[in-house]
């Protein structure tokens, strides 16, 4: 299994002028410099918790879905296949295709798992998903997560530790693929 980003829209979880409040910059000549730190924090936070912090559309391919092979790949107590979210949260399902034919009966449930037909067990699938929040549905938790990288990587150098991080963030953290 492995997903790619086929396209990034949106803006990014903090805003230019909250890095420069926060890190008490009132210069221009950075910003390039501080727009560079915020997409590398937001990647970061993005890896930490396994949610898109900004829309992605992303192709997710799995050659064969069988929960053996795949921890995406699930069955429910009634033989049903479901798949996690390999980054959530869901917006829309673009296409499901199995074996190269178009799916259209499947499901969502609110809880991120998309419920496939037993037809595709076993075989190849290729979705296209549309993942991320929207501008007034971002958490501010991430947020500070995000803010609190960016501080890091400028005053020192580095990313904060990962385990400093993961108490702020541990509630929003979902399947890691990294």
């Amino acid at each position: 299994m492995f997903y790619k980003i086929v396209s990034t829209t949106g803006n990014e979880p903090i805003s230019l002028v909250d890095v420069k409040t926060a890190l008490k910059i009132d210069t221009n000549v950075i910003d390039m410099r501080l727009q560079g730190l915020m997409q590398a924090a937001r990647s970061y936070v993005e890896t930490l918790t396994g949610r898109a912090l900004v829309n992605k559309t992303i192709q997710v391919e799995i050659h064969p879905v069988n929960p053996r092979e795949n921890k995406l790949v699930n069955l429910d107590t009634s033989g049903d296949i479901y798949l996690t979210v390999p980054l959530q949260p869901l917006i829309k399902v673009e296409s499901i295709h199995c074996d190269g034919k178009e799916v259209t009966d499947y499901r969502v449930e609110e809880n991120q798992k998309i419920f496939l037909p037993n037809r595709c067990l076993d075989h190849n699938l290729v979705m296209t998903l549309r993942v991320g929040y929207a501008d007034e549905d971002f958490p501010a938790v991430l947020k500070e997560a995000v803010m609190m990288t960016v501080q890091s990587l400028y005053e020192k150098g580095e990313f904060p530790e990962e385990e400093s991080l993961l108490k702020i963030v541990q509630s929003f953290r979902v399947m890691n693929l990294h």
